[in-house]
């Protein structure tokens, strides 16, 4: 083997690689890309995640409000005197379901991420990027073996 200027054996080259490791080789590093960037997308929007789990208010907040809802309703009938009991037993019901519905509904609102069937899923965006690696590796199977068809029957592209 030729000696190096250090004194050292300077190894052989090494032929080029056949096509099969360079594809091996570009796999692997597609792949490594394609993780990097889904792995850099959900560590870049963990903050904003995050944000949608926290409470837009606190809970003494919410107290206070069922609180005040729950006074303006008891305290109601006592401002009207000039209908029957039956009316204002009706009226201070249906209040009662609209601005307690009307607060339960501001409440899941303000807190959607923890709906069924919404929210972060890593199990489905990991198996959406391998179904797309798969997929890419197929067309790519598929439009070399036309090709090389299309080349053995002399046709020309």
């Amino acid at each position: 083997s030729p000696q190096s200027a250090l004194g050292g054996s300077v190894p052989a080259a090494k032929p080029p690689p056949n096509e099969k490791q360079v594809d091996r080789i570009s796999v692997v590093r597609r792949f490594h890309v394609n993780m990097e960037a889904e792995l850099h997308t959900i560590t870049s929007k963990f903050d904003t995640m995050l944000m949608y789990r926290e409470r837009l208010v606190t809970q003494q907040f919410r107290w206070m409000l069922g609180s005040i809802i729950f006074v303006y309703i008891t305290l109601y009938p006592w401002c009207i005197r000039h209908e029957s009991t039956a009316v204002l037993g009706f009226t201070t019901c249906g209040m009662a379901f609209v601005f307690y519905g009307l607060n339960a509904m501001t409440e899941q609102l303000e807190d959607p991420i923890l709906h069924r069937g919404q929210g972060f899923n890593l199990m489905l965006t990991f198996r959406k990027l391998f179904e797309g690696i798969e997929r890419d590796e197929k067309v790519r199977t598929l439009c070399e073996r036309f090709l090389r068809d299309k080349y053995i029957h002399g046709e020309v592209l």
